[in-house]
C-alpha cells in the first residue's frame, strides 16, 4: 500500500494527507488566487484547510501571500485583500459542495 501525500495547511501548519486540503494557486494572467478542485492547477500552490479558522489564520499571518511569493508584487496590499475575500468564498464554496456529495 503506498503512504499517502502530505501538505501542510497554512493556517493551522498541520501535516495532513493532501486530499484532506484545498490548493491554491496564484494565477500570474489573471492576476488572482484560484482554488484547485482537481489539486492540479498549475503554478506554485498553497495547501488550505477547508475550515474558516484555517483559512483565516493563513490570511492573517500573511501566509497565502508568503508561500505564493507575492510580496514583490507593487500593488499586493489592495490586490490580496479582494483576491482573499474571493479565495474564502471559493473555498467555503468548495467545502458545501463536497459535505453535500458525501
Amino acid at each position: 500500500m503506498a503512504n499517502p501525500v502530505m501538505r501542510q495547511c497554512v493556517g493551522c501548519h498541520k501535516v495532513t494527507d493532501r486530499t484532506e486540503l484545498v490548493r491554491c494557486a496564484y494565477n500570474a494572467e489573471t492576476d488572482a488566487i484560484e482554488v484547485g478542485l482537481s489539486h492540479q492547477l498549475p503554478g506554485r500552490g498553497v495547501w488550505v484547510h477547508a475550515d474558516p479558522k484555517c483559512l483565516q489564520k493563513g490570511i492573517r499571518s500573511r501566509g497565502f501571500t508568503r508561500t505564493l511569493k507575492l510580496m514583490d508584487l507593487s500593488k499586493t496590499s489592495a490586490c490580496t485583500v479582494e483576491a482573499m475575500q474571493k479565495l474564502a468564498a471559493d473555498v467555503l464554496q468548495y467545502a458545501r459542495c463536497v459535505l453535500q456529495q458525501s
